[in-house]
């Protein structure tokens, strides 16, 4: 195991098999593949052309001699965390994104792949499977956390299989999952101000299993303010963060982003 970088290899070929099944059946004219290690799962990628990135030198190499007759594969150095998939997409929504996420950085992945949706197409990740289900989650489902409301707003994602430990070398303590989805069309709701409501939703999730009312109280917001918005007559405020509805997110942010901005302008 590569102690530094902390990486699980997926080993089970039917699981690789199947992964290049998946790929083929979503859409993406360039495959990106983050963390390839030594070209395992890159294997069963290669009827499109692939970008295979990996950020250990010694396994840049090794993926390099392994495919150093393939034109359809391009092996590179990095760290996807400092990756502009620009660079690599010929237009927006071009890219399909696959990989075997190491668990240390999937949080910061996530976050980054984000970030960069709208040269995104499609994606097969393999994570830590409390990962993939928080980020497949539905609102009222119990793993809905602060990753599922900003990830669902752009993403349709769906938990293909979970995987055992001893389908990944060396073997981890915790079970995985396959997750493979679309970016949406069109985003799942608009919000006035996207800082602001990444912020907002922080800020509820923080306090999880306290009521949307109490959690405003607890971070010392202006309760009374929100209580008398037009906006948010019949707001359903004793709900907790994972079982607000999409279309109830959307409310609060606008109110929200109202709330940011006659601040600021006070501020100024």
């Amino acid at each position: 195991m590569r102690a530094r970088l902390a990486q699980h290899f997926l080993v089970n070929e039917e699981v690789q098999r199947r992964i290049g099944s998946l790929s083929r059946a979503l859409p993406g004219e360039l495959i990106f593949e983050i963390g390839c290690g030594p070209g395992n799962l890159t294997h069963w990628l290669v009827e499109r052309p692939v970008i295979a990135l990996e950020k250990d030198p010694k396994l840049v190499q090794r993926a390099k001699q392994r495919f150093s007759l393939n034109p359809l594969v391009s092996v590179i150095s990095g760290d996807i965390r400092q990756i502009d998939l620009s660079y690599y997409a010929d237009r927006k929504g071009s890219l399909q994104i696959v990989g075997d996420l190491p668990y240390y950085a999937s949080h910061q992945i996530v976050l980054k792949l984000l970030e960069q949706r709208e040269w995104i197409a499609s994606l097969i990740l393999v994570f830590q499977r409390e990962v993939a289900e928080r980020l497949a989650a539905v609102p009222g489902a119990r793993e809905t956390g602060r990753l599922t409301v900003q990830w669902r707003r752009w993403f349709d994602t769906r938990i293909d299989c979970v995987l055992a430990p001893h389908d990944f070398c060396p073997t981890p303590k915790v079970h995985s999952a396959v997750l493979w989805g679309k970016r949406r069309a069109e985003v799942l709701y608009d919000v006035p101000n996207e800082l602001v409501f990444d912020q907002m939703v922080k800020i509820f999730f923080r306090h999880r299993r306290k009521s949307i009312r109490k959690g405003m109280k607890l971070s010392g917001i202006d309760n009374v303010k929100f209580s008398n918005d037009s906006s948010l007559d019949d707001f359903p405020w004793d709900k907790r963060p994972e079982e607000l509805k999409d279309q109830e997110w959307r409310r609060l942010a606008v109110a929200f982003a109202a709330f940011h901005e006659e601040t600021t302008s006070q501020e100024d």
